[in-house]
């Protein structure tokens, strides 16, 4: 019995949000209200009919428990003004108003799930408690996630051919509920079911999965990634991607809201604008020895804390495009580098800048004729042309740029990783890079901002010792 309590108890503490709606009284309660509500030592006795000393009937307890804990939890598009607050709850006459109405629907929904309990980030926050605020942001993909139902509420939607144009798709917090749920259901304008099914998510039946199809279409995410999304470390600048169309009100909630999408953690702190992608960044080289060249890989514009990181996560859509198309075949090689290990598994990222090891292609550049972008020939230790790779490689770059650069390389992010020292290329392959040079004054390497993601595509094997350098 007390083991099974236990548990009820850490699931309570730890797993479901600080704070929820009790929705037959419509009102807020705290994690320590459940045990009055539920009451797990009676949910045991009326409901178990086996010896709790067996492991069976233990793992019933607990499931039963469990149900009893269902909540349902809300995503939406905030109103511009008059959305219930957490204050609002603690006062009857404030539960008036077009957000409140929301609210009420939204809880009638969770009836209907059988759900005694939900969850709304209009009202279910403390945001005065700045230990609420962080919990709940650093928590919410896991609040998603353990919900029974998400309910998700398109206002400006009324059948799936508006998906397209409904502004709930443009948020930045609503990337992760919309991949973190299990089971989820979608509303329209009036609170129209959008499809006939209880979970939209159910791939019981093929008729079941028209509405994410359509979600898939919408937000270019695979099929796969919506029904079963894993947060992980790896496949970096694809999940951007899926954020780089988003917008949040305040700039570091483009970072805090992908937090649960990578599985990483960061401190919350709200002023330091563009420091906090840079930190997530961070975290998530940190958190991976996978993929992570990937962060190197962008175009626009760059932080301000490290400039070899750029500033948000719009930076990385030109890698994912260019990844989406090598995977269809659209360019033809015999298999796709990023599918396996490779790259620089010890990438580090600090305040002072990006410390990373790249197969360097040392380059003679010339300007073409139409005097819009640099070519570049990749070269051997005496300076001859190097056959193999491709003759010559298209820099797209501003001419002032380019004049601080004495010397030309390539630096080869994302190379087969089969030993320590050295990185192999595999022949008729094609390999992101960095457009590196040397100054003047230094035999230092720094890399050179481009406007087109560099690829060099090899024509036999390829094996080099790997060249460490260090990018502020």
């Amino acid at each position: 019995m007390q083991e099974v309590l236990d548990y009820f108890d850490s699931v309570v503490y730890n797993d479901l949000p600080a704070h929820l709606i009790y929705v037959p009284e419509m009102r807020l309660i705290n994690r320590a209200d459940i045990f009055g509500i539920v009451r797990p030592h009676e949910v045991i006795h009326n409901q178990m009919v086996l010896v709790l000393d067996s492991w069976t009937a233990k793992a019933r307890a607990k499931a039963t428990l469990m149900k009893h804990l269902n909540y349902a939890i809300f995503s939406h598009r905030w109103l511009r003004e008059g959305e219930p607050t957490f204050a609002d709850m603690q006062t009857p006459a404030a539960k008036t108003g077009p957000g409140f109405e929301k609210l009420a629907r939204f809880c009638e929904k969770a009836k209907e799930y059988d759900c005694i309990f939900a969850w709304s980030d209009t009202c279910c926050i403390d945001k005065s408690s700045s230990a609420d605020l962080d919990e709940a942001i650093r928590s919410m993909f896991k609040w998603y996630r353990n919900a029974f139902i998400c309910i998700v509420h398109l206002a400006t939607s009324s059948s799936l051919d508006d998906l397209s144009d409904d502004p709930w798709f443009t948020r930045g917090w609503t990337l992760q509920e919309l991949l973190a749920p299990e089971q989820i259901k979608f509303y329209g304008t009036n609170w129209i079911s959008l499809t006939s099914h209880l979970n939209d998510k159910d791939t019981d039946e093929d008729t079941h999965t028209s509405i994410m199809r359509v979600v898939s279409k919408v937000t270019s995410i695979p099929f796969g990634q919506l029904m079963n999304f894993q947060p992980r470390t790896h496949q970096i600048a694809m999940k951007m991607s899926w954020a780089a169309m988003r917008r949040t009100t305040r700039i570091e909630d483009t970072a805090y809201s992908l937090m649960g999408i990578f599985d990483v953690s960061i401190t919350i702190a709200y002023g330091e604008r563009e420091r906090a992608f840079f930190r997530l960044l961070q975290a998530v080289v940190e958190g991976s020895r996978q993929g992570t060249w990937e962060v190197l890989a962008w175009l626009g514009e760059r932080n301000p804390y490290c400039h070899s990181l750029p500033k948000s996560p719009v930076s990385y859509k030109p890698l994912a495009t260019l990844q989406r198309t090598w995977s269809s075949g659209q360019i033809s090689q015999s298999d796709i580098p990023w599918a396996f290990a490779c790259g620089d598994p010890s990438l580090q990222i600090s305040p002072r800048g990006v410390e990373v090891n790249v197969l360097l292609v040392e380059c003679t550049s010339t300007l073409d004729e139409s005097n819009l972008h640099h070519v570049l020939s990749p070269t051997g230790t005496a300076g001859e042309r190097d056959d193999s790779y491709d003759e010559t490689v298209a820099i797209q770059s501003d001419s002032d740029r380019l004049a601080l650069v004495d010397e030309f390389a390539l630096g080869v992010l994302d190379f087969w990783n089969d030993d320590m020292d050295e990185g192999l290329l595999k022949a008729n392959q094609e390999y992101i890079c960095l457009f590196l040079g040397t100054g003047p004054t230094s035999t230092a390497l720094f890399k050179v901002r481009t406007n087109n993601i560099i690829t060099l595509k090899v024509r036999r094997d390829v094996r080099s010792k790997l060249t460490k350098v260090w990018l502020a």
